[in-house]
């Protein structure tokens, strides 16, 4: 622990997988991997290793835990292989399945209404069942497909949205029908590396370009302001009025409202590859940037709106941050590319 109140835990690589905070009974664990495949539980109470497993190829993807399951991808570029892994919450592995034809960079998504979960990668998506990890189907889904960011379950469950990192277009795969693909759209699109934003049936999503769009009964809505900056972080939401945050390659956040019109931007100075994380019920808001940085930003409100951010704490790290953040027990947990998962102590 150092004199900020900061604790890590080592890994064997760069830490870009964003951690997912778990409490079981009075057990509170992060769950993360790294980019050479050890993939840790930790007692964040207890500060220790709580469970360990090897896995076969770099984590990039966040894991999901469902109930009982903690679901994790890895992928191995010589082989152009990927695995998704099943474990307990003791990391007793539950099953692995072997998927062949592309690197899976992004977590999986877990549909608990038929027990599917599911995973996307270059040209396919697959649908596993998740007792026993049997593949259910295999969607070929267009010759250089270019598929990045984890699929998103819309339409009340009845379908699977799959966004290109390669091409200007997004499709629909129809979950009843072993993931036949319903629909291309292209109209509005570019292509996507970071995750969405799932608000009801609206889903919010950057683009290469830095522009921030909205999935809406089948269309796509843009916002006219565009950064022009490349954007590789999720947005999220931001206080109650339906405003989104979204953390830009420039150096800036910038909120948009429900109608996706910037409202205003707050300048950090440094490449913003993760996502922000809002606490405090939209007071605070948490961003990491490639230069180390770990900033904790308050809310600007005038008139009960807020409009604009303001900096309140700041911690420098010893590598650049890729990895989303969760906050766990009284701390911010984040990946560095210093081989460290750290626990960032809150007051």
């Amino acid at each position: 622990e150092n004199d900020k109140g900061a604790w890590s835990v080592s890994f064997k690589a760069c830490v870009d997988a964003g951690p997912v905070f778990v409490e079981r009974g009075e057990q509170k664990l992060v769950f993360c991997g790294c980019q050479k495949g050890l993939f840790l539980a930790i007692d964040v109470a207890a500060k220790t290793v709580f469970g360990m497993q090897n896995l076969p190829g770099a984590v990039e993807g966040g894991a999901v835990v469902e109930g009982a399951s903690v679901f994790v991808n890895s992928y191995d570029k010589k082989s152009a292989r990927s695995w998704m892994s099943c474990f307990n919450l003791n990391l007793k592995l539950k099953w692995r399945t072997q998927l062949d034809g592309a690197l899976i960079r992004s977590s999986p998504v877990v549909n608990r209404n038929i027990s599917s979960v599911f995973v996307a990668g270059g040209d396919y998506v697959w649908s596993l069942q998740t007792e026993t990890g049997s593949i259910e189907w295999i969607s070929n889904i267009e010759e250089e497909a270019g598929i990045f960011a984890a699929p998103v379950i819309i339409s009340s469950s009845k379908e699977l949205l799959v966004f290109s990192s390669e091409k200007e277009a997004a499709w629909r795969l129809d979950l009843s029908n072993d993931g036949k693909v319903l629909g291309k759209v292209s109209d509005g699109m570019n292509p996507v590396f970071a995750g969405v934003l799932k608000s009801d049936e609206n889903i919010y999503f950057a683009d290469i370009y830095g522009k921030l769009s909205r999935w809406s009964n089948g269309c796509v809505e843009t916002s006219t302001q565009m950064s022009y900056s490349p954007c590789f972080s999720n947005p999220c939401r931001f206080g109650e009025n339906g405003a989104v945050l979204l953390g830009c390659h420039d150096g800036i956040i910038r909120c948009y409202d429900h109608d996706l019109n910037l409202q205003f931007e707050y300048k950090i100075g440094a490449v913003i590859r993760s996502g922000c994380l809002v606490a405090d019920g939209g007071k605070s808001v948490f961003v990491s940037t490639t230069a180390g940085d770990v900033l904790k930003l308050g809310a600007v409100v005038e008139n009960s709106v807020c409009v604009g951010l303001r900096e309140e704490s700041r911690i420098l790290l010893e590598g650049e941050i890729w990895s989303d953040s969760c906050l766990c027990d009284g701390s911010l947990a984040v990946g560095c590319r210093d081989s460290k998962l750290w626990f960032i102590k809150q007051q």
